[in-house]
């Protein structure tokens, strides 16, 4: 075999290799999955869906496949008002698409549709740039966590408990929304002063942009002041709570199954062995008790 034989195979090897690279690049790119088009699809198998009660949404299994196989969804798809209400539509689906009995997938028990859903939404926090988008976002939690516990009673027929609750994930990436927001602003402090910002959100969460910037005797941009307030700390606190409620009610489920006595006291969750710890108030800041069950009734 010649030099010149040699350099045409290694030619061609080459060739091959960058075709095949650019082809895995092509497969990863339609990997990624647009809620814009879901929400398109949804309102075209509408008509048909109603026609035959017993079908499921074929966008929804599709949806839950792709979380599955953990593709990425497309970034940046909240951008204003409009966008954000046409994503609306689809997300407003899926807590009755949940509790749908002929929505079988995989023959997987429901619980298994619960988590995937919310890794969905942990997901998506950090598939977003803005603030816009992550209120909505939290938003949508929001309302999916309030129907679950409206019909939490429902749920128990899906095999649902406490140990899919706890596990759920909840991220907030603050910190890194807000360098990127504030490469827009006209004001910005000095790359330690803000260094020193991001550390202290990262640090606590809990707290609007405002209150961020008045513990570091900083001024927040007039343009920044209602990205991220106290309401939405408020919200993000409800949503918390939220989750440590269903916790505690499930849990008090299994209690009773458990010792076939009713709960008195949320210790007993602990000394039987169904919780290790009382989940915490994000609203008191402090463990929840039996009587702050009642407040989750007005939500």
């Amino acid at each position: 075999m010649t030099m010149r034989t040699i350099a045409i195979f290694i030619s061609l090897g080459l060739f091959f290799l960058k075709l095949n690279s650019s082809f895995s690049k092509d497969l990863q790119l339609q990997s990624k999955v647009s809620i814009g088009e879901l929400a398109e699809k949804l309102s075209k198998e509408s008509v048909q869906i109603k026609k035959d009660s017993k079908l499921c949404s074929k966008v929804y299994l599709d949806f839950l496949k792709q979380i599955e196989l953990q593709n990425t969804f497309v970034r940046g798809e909240i951008t204003d008002e409009r966008k954000a209400q046409q994503i609306d539509l689809f997300h407003e689906k899926l807590f009755g698409w949940l509790t749908d009995k002929s929505c079988v997938w995989k023959n997987k028990n429901k619980s298994v549709q619960l988590k995937l859903i919310f890794n969905y939404f942990a997901d998506l926090t950090y598939d977003e740039n803005s603030f816009l988008a992550l209120k909505k976002i939290i938003y949508y939690r929001q309302q999916f966590l309030k129907n679950i516990y409206i019909n939490r009673k429902s749920l128990l027929d899906f095999k649902i408990t406490h140990q899919d609750f706890i596990s759920l994930r909840l991220p907030l990436p603050l910190a890194r929304i807000l360098t990127v927001e504030a490469k827009n602003w006209t004001q910005k402090p000095s790359a330690r002063k803000f260094s020193r910002l991001n550390l202290s959100f990262q640090k606590n969460p809990y707290q609007s942009l405002s209150r961020l910037y008045a513990a570091e005797e900083l001024s927040l941009p007039e343009m920044a002041k209602n990205l991220w307030t106290d309401q939405d700390v408020q919200l993000i606190k409800q949503q918390l709570t939220t989750v440590s409620a269903l916790i505690i009610d499930f849990a008090s489920v299994a209690y009773e199954k458990k010792t076939a006595l009713k709960l008195t006291k949320l210790e007993d969750l602990v000394s039987a062995g169904i919780l290790q710890l009382i989940p915490l108030n994000y609203n008191t800041g402090q463990s929840f008790k039996l009587t702050d069950l009642q407040m989750l009734q007005t939500l």
